[in-house]
Formats: structure tokens, sequence, C-alpha cells
């Protein structure tokens, strides 16, 4: 290989280099949620011309799909796309099973203290037979850190949240609750793997440009 075949060579690595720490900048920090348990304040819903209560409403993880927040660290922007199951009174006493819900929140983010306050709002979209179908939800999470200063993890747990519910053809009402989840940080690539990577890249770069065949 020529002198200027290896600086291209070089010149390619070092432009890599730089395109793979300009990325490594822009963190995005996602978790999911193992487990999630919460409890919030009953509500009544409009049942055959009377309004009934649920009783205290229940919300758990949904073991079958997974609850995934990623926060950018860049634009301290936040998406919460979450899957939980509903179970309340009222529930048992139509006969129904828990209902899935899926909500979907977008928003900001700050660290105040020891919490990470994501102010979050989306549309929960609930399946199954239930008084709740079709109804939106709007979160207001507060995420408490272990520590505020490492900003590299967020790992913590959801505090509180209020619940803005909008049944079909009727007033919404508004419910508050506090929930606990345990939360896992996915693995992503250390930057210094990234870099090993590169450097493995000039080297071989240099080996090739000094090997020279002996035919």
């Amino acid at each position: 290989m020529s002198a200027r075949k290896t600086i291209c060579c070089l010149a390619s690595v070092t432009v890599l280099f730089a395109l793979a720490s300009k990325s490594a900048s822009a963190a995005t920090i996602q978790q999911t949620f193992s487990d999630f348990n919460g409890t919030f304040n009953s509500v009544n819903l409009p049942i055959g011309g009377r309004e009934i209560p649920t009783g205290v409403i229940s919300a758990s993880q949904n073991p079958n799909l997974p609850s995934v927040v990623n926060f950018d660290t860049d634009t301290n922007q936040t998406t919460f796309n979450l899957n939980f199951l509903l179970d309340f009174p009222l529930l048992k006493a139509l006969g129904l099973q828990s209902v899935p819900i899926a909500p979907f929140e977008t928003g900001s983010y700050r660290v105040d203290g020891k919490d990470l306050i994501a102010d979050v709002t989306g549309q929960g979209v609930v399946s199954g037979s239930s008084p709740f179908v079709g109804i939106q939800t709007f979160f207001q999470v507060r995420w408490r850190v272990t520590s505020p200063l490492n900003t590299s993890t967020f790992l913590g747990q959801i505090e509180s949240e209020v619940v803005t519910i909008c049944p079909p053809s009727s007033q919404c009402v508004q419910t508050t609750g506090t929930g606990r989840a345990t939360i896992g940080l996915a693995s992503v690539p250390e930057p210094g793997a990234i870099a090993g990577i590169i450097a493995i890249g000039a080297m071989g770069c240099l080996m090739k440009s000094r090997w020279k065949p002996s035919w």
C-alpha cells in the first residue's frame, strides 16, 4: 500500500472516530420496568344512567408486554411507552377480568434536588371489556432518583402520578395515586468499546501498509 493510501485509510478512521464521538454525545438512556405496582383513588363512572364508583384502582405491569422509558440527555425530552393491567372492584362486580392499558406519553423532564420530574402527556388505549375502554389518560410523573447528579442512569422509582380519565360520552374525571417501579437499565455500547474498535481499525491500516508479499 502506498503512503497515499495509508493516509487515506487513517483519514477514514479519523472521520469514523469523529462521527462516533458525535453520536455518543447524543445520549439516550433507555430503561425498562421489570415490575410496577400502583394504586389510584376511586372515581365515579356513568353506567346505566347512574354514577357508579370504581373502587380503588390497581395498576400493575403487564407480564406479556414491556414498559420502556427513554430519556434524551441532549434535549431533556422523554417518552413513556407503558403496558399495565388495571383492576378495581367494579370490574369484579361486572364479572370482568383485569383490563390492559397501553399509555404512551411524551414530554420534558428536569432534575430537581433528588427528584427527576417528567411532565408528560399522552393517550392510553384500553382494550378488552371494561367501562374504561377507549379512555384517554394524562400522566404527570415524578421520578425519584438515588443520585440526582448521576444523570447517566436515572435509576429510581415512580413516586406520584395524576391521571385524567375521560370515559366515552362523559365528563372527564381525575384521580391521583402512587406507584413503584422496579427499573432496569438497558445495555448500551460503552464509549471505550467504540474507541477500541476504531483503534483496531487504525492499527490494521498501519500493519497493512507495512506488510509486503514475499512473492
